[in-house]
């Protein structure tokens, strides 16, 4: 099981989102995951399983390693 920090995953989702100049929803739509989604997990009402975890990094262009902020 991957412990991870949920807020600093929604700051992490966020801030490179927007660094790329992308919305919410065209996340989403990349991702093949609902705004609503993407929403919550940026908001940390919830955390993102480590599959949507991996297909949002790569959306972002990071590793699902530096979205999660897991320590090597």
């Amino acid at each position: 099981m991957i412990v991870y920090d949920k807020k600093k995953v929604g700051r992490s989702i966020a801030s490179r989102r927007a660094a790329l100049g992308m919305t919410q929803a065209e996340l989403a739509k990349e991702c093949g995951l609902s705004q609503s989604a993407i929403q919550g997990y940026e908001s940390a009402e919830f955390g993102p399983s480590l599959k949507n975890a991996v297909i949002i990094a790569n959306a972002l262009g990071v590793t699902a390693t530096d979205l999660l902020r897991i320590p090597n």
